[in-house]
């Protein structure tokens, strides 16, 4: 009985992973397509098959090892005389694949290569992806970080001006601020004060309102100035819809 574990030059307790290396190496050193016009090598493929058919099958596998030891119960796995193979040893080509016939192996080992590349595509297609992801929300943080900080100049420029009792500009200066951010309270709050300065009650009342909506928590200061804006339309005869 052939030594399979001997023609594909592993051992007995050889795991399928490694049986299935072992066929593909010695499958492309001796495959027809490789050696052709070699009747000899022609005949070491046919084993090699033979033998990976059997040691590639759990079932022939088990039935193999059973008659191997009814026959040698002292078997143990030797590795394959190297001098046997050589001569084509040396051969460094590729098989074609696309040139010709090949065996149900060959088509294994191509298969397998392109299941293997496709996987890899898949990984590095989810890395770029995530990469993508990341890179999307930082521009986005850095972009609204930018509005923020501009919103913030022109606000307080827009302080500077009121204080110095320049209203058309300081209003100015806070539409310019709403233009970088338009749910910053503070803009609201100051543009409600000049509104109140210039008596234009229903204006400022919808100021300090935009400026509660946006109000991360309760803030009595500018509910006092709705407060206050009401007495004055009252006090003034200035109706407000309320």
């Amino acid at each position: 009985m052939a030594n399979y574990y001997q023609i594909l030059n592993v051992k007995r307790n050889a795991t399928s992973r490694e049986i299935k290396d072992a066929f593909k190496k010695l499958a492309l050193e001796f495959h027809p397509d490789k050696n052709p016009n070699n009747n000899s090598a022609e005949e070491k493929f046919k084993k090699i098959n033979e033998a990976y058919q059997v040691l590639n099958d759990a079932d022939k596998r088990t039935q193999y090892n059973q008659k191997i030891d009814l026959q040698n119960p002292q078997f143990q796995s030797n590795t394959v005389n190297e001098s046997q193979y050589k001569s084509y040893s040396e051969i460094k080509h590729e098989p074609d694949f696309n040139s010709g016939d090949y065996s149900k192996q060959g088509k294994f080992y191509q298969e397998s290569f392109q299941e293997t590349k496709k996987e890899s595509n898949t990984f590095y297609y989810i890395i770029a992806l995530t990469l993508l992801v990341i890179i999307g929300s930082l521009a986005t943080l850095f972009g609204k970080y930018m509005n923020n900080m501009a919103a913030e100049e022109h606000l307080n420029k827009a302080k500077v001006y009121f204080e110095s009792e320049n209203y058309f500009n300081a209003y100015k200066e806070t539409n310019d601020a709403l233009h970088f951010n338009d749910e910053m309270p503070e803009i609201y709050e100051l543009r409600g004060d000049i509104r109140t300065i210039q008596k234009k009650y229903k204006l400022a009342l919808y100021e300090y309102n935009q400026a509660k909506k946006y109000q991360k928590k309760s803030n009595e200061i500018i509910e006092n100035k709705i407060i206050a804006i009401k007495e004055n339309a009252k006090n003034e005869n200035n109706s407000i819809d309320f």
